[in-house]
């Protein structure tokens, strides 16, 4: 499995937002920015057939009408789309803001795009891949959700959350973790670094790669001294192969 951490920032960094790629062809997330980033890097698009959102917030999703315009000029068909309960029509009303109702809508009947509503069908296959969803804690935002990825090794994105027993417990079972880390002390929202040192000793055979972060976050974590040295504090870009 092949995984490329896109953008590992949050919006107010200089990079990119949070977006996690794995084998070329699954997307986590497409937040604002990332498809002009993507096609700066000629991506190959035309490989691209799984996106899953984490949660509906626009730092997670705001790229996407400009993605399937792109799919939609190349004449992609059957991407499938993985999320909340409500992304469908989360999508239409996107499409329509972003392009006006009568054109959004032609994008989205033209790509003929599936929707997999997580809340009622949280494990499904893709390729040789099984993955689970399960809800994350992000506060009072609704059907919030992090990806477990299983093959040879379980890779686990978190999405956005503060800790939470859903994390605790697939942390218990996972290999690679990466987790948004966007605050220094505890919160409401999102996991921080003092929950993250003490999570990082008590998994010393996690991997854990910190994703979400500002500047100033990313400088923190990254001075930070871990007990076990099992948290990579990455770049954007940075890739990892998981065999």
């Amino acid at each position: 499995m092949n995984v490329k951490l896109l953008g590992t920032g949050n919006i107010t960094s200089k990079r990119a937002n949070s977006c996690v790629l794995i084998d070329q062809h699954i997307l986590i997330d497409f937040p604002n920015g990332q498809y002009k980033k993507l096609l700066q890097e000629d991506f190959p698009f035309a490989n691209l057939d799984f996106i899953l959102i984490t949660h509906l917030h626009g730092d997670r999703v705001f790229d996407l009408p400009f993605l399937f315009l792109d799919l939609y000029k190349r004449k992609r068909t059957g991407i499938t789309l993985v999320g909340p309960s409500f992304l469908e029509e989360y999508v239409a009303e996107l499409m329509r803001l972003a392009f006006g109702k009568d054109t959004g809508a032609d994008i989205l009947q033209g790509l003929r795009i599936r929707y997999i509503d997580v809340s009622e069908s949280p494990s499904f296959m893709i390729g040789n891949l099984s993955i689970t969803a399960f809800e994350v804690d992000h506060g009072n935002v609704p059907e919030c959700y992090g990806y477990a990825f299983r093959h040879v090794a379980t890779l686990v994105v978190t999405g956005e959350s503060r800790m939470c027993p859903n994390l605790e417990e697939w942390a218990r079972k996972s290999t690679y973790f990466i987790c948004e880390c966007g605050k220094e002390h505890k919160n409401a929202f999102h996991m921080d670094l003092d929950t993250l040192k003490d999570f990082a000793i008590k998994y010393p055979k996690l991997t854990i790669l910190t994703t979400g972060m500002s500047n100033k976050m990313k400088k923190k974590i990254a001075e930070t001294q871990f007990y076990h040295d099992n948290v990579i504090v990455p770049d954007d870009d940075y890739e990892l192969e998981i065999m």
